[in-house]
């Protein structure tokens, strides 16, 4: 597991290098498959927004891991589109891909290593004043 600090390093620049790709797509106007790249960008960037409160907040590690699966599948899918588009797109998504196939990894490592684990996390407190 990585030092605590490395993880919102690591994010920003990954959000900046994937910035620059979908830049990259998002400019090249008429170039076929350009919209296949963004709607698949857009599909892999929802998983994983959708990961973060399933695995934190939702402690459904399964769930989770499921859904960094289907980011995988979607990222390489992102990855060969933004390809056919701009091959310098498709190298900036890279780091991406080795990064959340790590995440996959440490999630089912969570997983198998906390065999009903999400039973021992504490209840969700609601945020709501009571009168």
């Amino acid at each position: 597991m990585p030092p605590d600090w490395a993880f919102p390093l690591v994010w920003t620049l990954l959000y900046i290098v994937i910035g620059l790709a979908l830049a990259m797509i998002v400019a090249a106007r008429g170039a076929g498959g350009r919209s296949i790249g963004l709607a698949l960008f857009a599909v892999q960037f929802i998983l994983n927004l959708a990961w973060a409160p399933v695995f934190f907040a939702g402690h459904a590690i399964g769930a989770a891991f499921a859904i960094i699966l289907l980011m995988i599948v979607t990222t390489i899918a992102t990855i060969l589109a933004f390809a056919r588009v701009r091959q310098g797109a498709a190298l900036l998504m890279l780091p991406y891909l080795a990064w959340i196939c790590f995440a996959a990894f440490l999630t089912h490592s969570i997983e198998t290593l906390n065999p009903g684990g999400q039973a021992l996390a504490p209840a969700q407190s609601s945020a709501q004043v009571q009168l």
